[in-house]
């Protein structure tokens, strides 16, 4: 089966702001002491996938985000929300070009512990079924709950388009579905890059752990 890797980068970022403003980058482009960057480090562990779909919000902010992609795979596809005037969310738009059997989707302002993505693909690479990957983050997790907060879901291409907020009955269904069946699985994130201090305390724990 062939898989899609769906990074959903468009989101404003309100509260880096002051981060971004000041390099005059999007958040998932700020730079970890490791040498990589927040996203450049996703699409490293997405990198067996076929091809990389990438959602960003601006479309002058598309050559930096190419520049970035480009240096991990050769398939990609990079989707301004300027792009179009259809009136399509950008999942939905991601999946009117998705052509592969199946789509791994998570966000590009994450930062996974080393390898749970690429474990969590293989697991579930020949599936045809929704699977989920909560935080399973004993720092991040919020008691029962964590249950219900995905961070990474590997979903038949298919179902795809149905998985969107105007379609909350479909998502809500196949959300229990997953849950009831047992395909819910600890995906470990280190950190959630929304405010400054969680990018500094990233900084702090890649300068400290992987020199």
């Amino acid at each position: 089966m062939t898989t899609t890797a769906l990074i959903l980068s468009s989101g404003k970022g309100t509260r880096m702001r002051s981060v971004c403003e000041e390099r005059g980058i999007p958040k998932h482009l700020l730079p970890l002491p490791n040498g990589q960057t927040i996203i450049g480090r996703l699409v490293s562990s997405l990198s067996k996938c076929d091809h990389i779909v990438c959602t960003i919000e601006n479309q002058k902010d598309y050559n930096k985000f190419e520049e970035e992609i480009s240096k991990y795979v050769k398939s990609y596809t990079i989707l301004a929300k300027e792009d179009s005037n259809i009136e399509y969310s950008e999942v939905e738009q991601a999946a009117s070009i998705i052509n592969t059997d199946n789509v791994v989707q998570t966000n590009g302002d994450l930062i996974f512990a080393d390898g749970v993505v690429e474990e969590f693909v293989s697991r579930n690479k020949n599936s045809n079924l929704f699977y989920r990957g909560r935080e399973g983050n004993s720092s991040n997790m919020s008691s029962v709950f964590d249950v219900f907060n995905s961070r990474i879901s590997f979903i038949p291409s298919k179902l795809l388009k149905k998985l969107s907020k105007d379609n909350k009955l479909f998502v809500v269904k196949h959300m229990l579905s997953s849950i009831l069946s047992g395909r819910v699985e600890k995906v470990p994130t280190l950190f959630n890059v929304d405010t400054p201090k969680i990018y500094e305390e990233a900084c702090n724990y890649f300068a400290k752990n992987e020199k």
